[in-house]
């Protein structure tokens, strides 16, 4: 490690394209800060600084809709997305861009639509050709679950593709090529990389965080019903699954579960034994910061990953965890992580704009 955290910055560089990905600088690298967080299923961000006076600071550069990736010296891309604000202070400009996720916004839909017996990839593929937004499908999911869906004129792309990848349980990203990729699963079981906390030893760890485990959400009994009519007639589908081993620990726990107009005996099914995969034991959640060290190498941990976590102190507490976030503060090379079963967001404030 360097000896002084202003160090960690010259190991990154920034390449800078205009909105149509034409590249305008390949080499920027005097930054007063650098931060990144990629998240499981959703818009990542980041945000950097640079003084005024840098002639690489100027308006063609740092201009608002321009693509940013971030490099380490090594080459690797780590981060990549979309400058969507700058903030003028003083000597120093902050610019805070988000992941390539952020261009399913701003897209509606212009008709009526509805897809009838559609598998969730070519879907979610058609909703996009339905609209105006320039991305193209990657991985898509293809598979003999389907659905039928209305779309209403006016409805928003993004929120319908997230609404569709919660319900089908699958996941979902923008790659650095602008391409959407749906997919069964992401992450892998890495128990051997492992951050702990102990007072008296090694510690990777470098403060005690705040662990929660509850029962609030488990469920271990998922009970689920979809009721339709088509063709005048009217469809009731239904489905039910238990889990006895989280029975035997904590007793019986049933959930009925909302479903959104399924239409197949198979779709309901794969959503019920999802939805108990995920509830049938206790949440855990919590957020650490961390080192790089030997015993768990950043650079292997990725989105989705379940890896060990030790806090001794907490009752000798050590569990398997997946991470959810992952952030990186370049200038001090501090990794936060945020794990568990669910992530926790408090509701978006609401924006109300005034007009004489």
């Amino acid at each position: 490690m360097a000896s002084k955290k202003e160090d960690y910055l010259k190991e990154f560089y920034l390449k800078i394209y205009d909105k149509n990905h034409i590249l305008l600088d390949n080499s920027i690298n005097n930054l007063c800060s650098l931060t990144y967080k990629t998240i499981l299923n959703g818009q990542g961000s980041m945000q950097f600084s640079i003084p005024l006076n840098e002639y690489k600071c100027s308006n063609k550069l740092m201009f608002l809709s321009n693509h940013v990736e971030v490099y380490n010296l090594n080459n690797e891309l780590l981060w990549y997305g979309v400058i969507v604000s700058r903030v003028f202070n003083g000597t120093i400009l902050t610019v805070r861009c988000v992941g390539y996720e952020w261009l399913l916004s701003g897209h509606i839909f212009k008709e009526d639509i509805t897809y009838y017996n559609r598998k969730y990839g070519d879907l979610i593929e058609y909703m996009l050709n339905s609209t105006t937004v320039n991305l193209k499908i990657g991985i898509k999911l293809d598979n003999s679950i389907t659905t039928t869906r209305e779309i209403k004129t006016g409805d928003d792309l993004k929120d319908k593709i997230d609404d569709y990848i919660e319900d089908s349980n699958y996941y979902y990203n923008v790659d650095q090529d602008r391409r959407l990729n749906i997919m069964y699963s992401t992450g892998e079981v890495k128990e051997y990389l492992k951050l702990e906390y102990d007072p008296e030893g090694f510690s990777n760890i470098i403060e005690l965080p705040e662990v929660e485990e509850n029962l609030d959400d488990i469920y271990n009994y998922i009970y689920a019903k979809s009721e339709f009519e088509e063709s005048e007639i009217e469809y009731v589908l239904e489905s039910e699954k238990q889990d006895d081993e989280s029975i035997n620990l904590y007793g019986i726990r049933e959930k009925n579960l909302s479903v959104n107009d399924i239409r197949l005996q198979e779709t309901l099914n794969y959503k019920v034994n999802e939805e108990l995969r995920k509830d049938k034991y206790p949440n855990i959640s919590l957020t650490l910061k961390c080192v790089d060290s030997a015993l768990c190498p950043m650079s292997k941990v990725n989105i989705g990953d379940y890896i060990t976590v030790s806090l001794k102190p907490y009752f000798g507490f050590k569990s398997t965890i997946r991470v959810l976030e992952i952030e990186r503060d370049c200038k001090s090379n501090v990794y936060t992580l945020t794990m568990g079963s669910l992530v926790y967001r408090p509701a978006k404030p609401q924006v109300k704009k005034y007009r004489n």
